[in-house]
């Protein structure tokens, strides 16, 4: 999955939103997974923060919105 030109802003959003939940998920491991106190919060930011990068993915590199 990559996001391109022809993506529409819902779709890039979806596909970094995926990517987020990916490299959080490796973020969360590597602190401890569920023992960790501090990495309960790493999960749902992920999804956020790589959600927004691929809208802005869309809005600024392609100028598709």
């Amino acid at each position: 999955m990559n996001v391109a030109t022809t993506a529409r802003w819902w779709s890039a959003m979806a596909i970094g939103a995926l990517y987020g939940l990916a490299f959080s998920l490796v973020i969360y491991l590597a602190k401890g997974g569920p023992t960790s106190g501090d990495a309960q919060y790493v999960i749902p930011i992920g999804i956020v923060t790589g959600g927004l990068m691929g809208l802005f993915i869309v809005m600024w590199a392609f100028k598709a919105i």
